[in-house]
């Protein structure tokens, strides 16, 4: 599992970059999800 976590005041933060790595993880079958249904699939809520 990866968590990627970032804020958008971030100066590094930009649609480009999470674009280019949802694209990289589709094309590597890696399944997407939200921290939200990431903790009640391990009941962490």
């Amino acid at each position: 599992m990866i968590v990627l976590f970032t804020h958008t005041w971030d100066e590094r933060f930009s649609h480009e970059k999470i674009k280019f790595i949802i694209d990289i993880a589709k094309s590597l079958n890696i399944e997407i999800s939200t921290r939200s249904k990431i903790w009640e699939y391990y009941e962490l809520y």
